[in-house]
Parts: structure tokens; C-alpha cells; sequence
């Protein structure tokens, strides 16, 4: 007679097999999650390097600074356009020409400025740039230029205009108001008489910053920043002032690129802003020596710094573990 073989698994055998299975994958889950997740950390933090870099050559190669703004979890890359520059050397038949077409001026005289020649303007005087549409302001902007204030005043006197919807006026005690539908940003320091001085508006689309030779004065949130709706509407400077006025410069800042970081990523709460200047150096008003973009995982508290020197070098680093 035949006889069956009574060798084979029992089920307590196959319950310890499908045991070591389950440890063995859940391991092999944890770790590669942890995998990618710091994973996912290195590549954003090598993202935030390309566009670093792309900063940095736009600066350099179009010669205007540019600015790597940082949200929470949005990083952008903001540059400057060139719209409108003018030295102001010559007038001729009352009007001065330069990069962005000619302006109109009445009631000035050509006098020695700050950077050659300037524009010397009685109390009657004024200097029409262009149309708010021509010269696109109704964009993020920067408006500077070198003013020379030599005589006092009983009230508050128009530097510029930008339709009725905004003015820079100096008051009497010589400090500086921005006046935006509605809204006034005021600087607290008095401006120097006889002498140059470099006044600067700028607005990203977030924040007003007044700067006095290129120092920041004020800055203001402006949660609703409306449109200039009359696009037709004048950049006019010296409107019922007195003063001298040199180099206009008109830029309009346009976002060149954006990144936005994967889900559970976020960029580190001390990270500011990255502005490099016309050379693609890091700008020294605003950076000492390096600057830090700190990219964090919630859950695994994974950090990645990407770190840009003075000179411009990039490096990334992994951060130890956050307490």
C-alpha cells in the first residue's frame, strides 16, 4: 500500500512566516518614506539653488538688481525692467530726450548737477514724464532720482504726482510723505539742504519703501493696492515746488520666475528676502558676508540650507535635526 507523506506547513509555521513578512516590509515602508521625504527636501533645497543662480546671472547680465522674495512656502524671482532714464543734460525746446522717449519741461534752466548736468526748477516749473500707461506704473515699480531742496516752505509741496492717485510731497520740516489713495507713508529724519540727495519709491506689490540714498527710511503694508485706473494720467515732478532735479530713473518690476515647495515643506520662519545688485553680488546694504534659505520637513524635521556667499558661491548643507 502507498503511503502519504505527512511532511508540509502547519499554520502556526505559516502565521510566523507571514510575521517576519509583515516586520520586514513595515521596516522597509518607514524607511523608504523617510527616504523620500528627505528626499524631497534635497530637491527643493536644489531648486532654490537654480533659481539662486538664475538671480544672480540676471543681475549680472542685464545689469539691474534683482530679488528673491520668500513666502512660506512660495519662493520668486523678481528683476526690474528698465522703462524710462533721463540725464538731463540738455533741454532743447523745452523738452529733454533720453531712454524711454522725451519729456516735457516748463519753467526750467540747465544748471551743474549731480551727475553731469541737472534741471534747475522755479516754483512754477514742472517736468512731464509720460503717461502712467506709457512708462507702466500701474505694475510694481521704482521711481528715483537726485533732488537738490535749497529753500523752506509753509506747506506741504508736490515732488511728483502720479494722477490723483498718488504724490510724493516734502513737508516743511523737510521729511517726506507718499500719499496712495487714501493711504500716507511718512519718513521721521529731515532731508539735508544744498545738497544731493537720492530719493527712491519703490512698491513690489506688497510694500511701499521710501530709501534716502539708498538707505531704507520707511516701508508700509498696503493690503488693498488699487490700480491706477487712469492710465492716461502723468508722472509729473515739481508741481508747485522749487527745487533742482537730476537723473530720472523709471523701472517697472516684473516676476521672472516662481517655485512653490511640496506639500509638507516650508521655508524657514528667519528666512528674508535675497537682493543682488547690478554686478550679481550679493547686495552689501542688505546682506553681511552670506545669505541662508532654511528649507524644513514637518515630520521628519529634516533641514536643508542653501547658503550663497558675498562672492556669490553656492553651497547646500544639511541642517542637524531641530529641538
Amino acid at each position: 500500500m502507498r503511503r502519504f507523506s505527512t511532511s508540509g506547513i502547519t499554520l502556526i509555521e505559516l502565521m510566523v512566516v507571514m510575521a517576519i513578512i509583515s516586520i520586514v516590509l513595515g521596516i522597509s515602508s518607514a524607511f523608504f518614506t523617510q527616504f523620500n521625504k528627505r528626499l524631497a527636501v534635497q530637491g527643493a533645497a536644489f531648486e532654490v539653488r537654480n533659481m539662486l543662480r538664475t538671480s544672480k546671472n540676471y543681475a549680472a547680465e542685464s545689469q539691474n538688481k534683482s530679488v528673491i522674495n520668500i513666502q512660506k512656502d512660495t519662493v520668486t524671482l523678481e528683476g526690474s525692467r528698465l522703462v524710462g532714464c533721463w540725464h538731463l543734460e540738455k533741454i532743447i525746446q523745452n523738452s529733454s530726450e533720453g531712454f524711454g522717449g522725451i519729456i516735457e519741461v516748463d519753467g526750467g534752466k540747465s544748471i551743474a548737477g549731480r551727475v553731469g548736468k541737472a534741471i534747475g526748477l522755479s516754483k512754477s516749473g514742472q517736468i512731464r514724464c509720460g503717461t502712467i500707461q506709457n512708462l507702466g506704473l500701474y505694475n510694481p515699480f521704482i521711481i528715483s532720482f537726485w533732488g537738490f531742496f535749497y529753500t523752506g516752505q509753509t506747506g506741504n509741496r508736490v515732488v511728483f504726482s502720479l494722477g490723483e492717485n498718488g504724490s510724493l510731497q516734502l513737508t516743511p520740516q523737510r521729511t517726506l510723505v507718499f500719499n496712495w489713495q487714501g493711504e500716507s507713508i511718512r519718513t521721521t529724519s529731515s532731508l539735508s539742504l544744498f545738497e544731493w540727495t537720492h530719493l527712491k519709491i519703490r512698491y513690489d506689490g506688497r510694500k511701499v519703501f521710501i530709501f534716502v540714498n539708498n538707505v531704507e527710511e520707511k516701508v508700509h503694508s498696503i493690503e488693498n493696492f488699487l490700480p491706477i485706473e487712469d492710465y492716461q494720467a502723468q508722472l509729473i515732478f515739481a508741481e508747485e515746488s522749487q527745487f533742482n532735479i537730476d537723473e530720472i530713473v523709471i523701472e517697472s518690476l516684473v516676476e521672472l520666475e516662481r517655485y512653490t515647495l511640496p506639500e509638507n515643506l516650508s521655508f524657514g520662519v528667519h528666512t528674508t528676502p535675497i537682493i543682488f545688485d547690478k554686478t550679481g553680488k550679493l547686495h552689501p546694504l542688505f546682506h553681511q558676508g552670506k545669505a541662508n534659505v532654511v528649507i524644513e520637513e514637518q515630520a521628519t524635521k529634516k533641514e536643508f540650507a542653501v547658503t550663497i556667499s558675498l562672492m556669490g558661491q553656492l553651497k547646500i548643507e544639511e541642517s542637524t535635526e531641530r529641538q
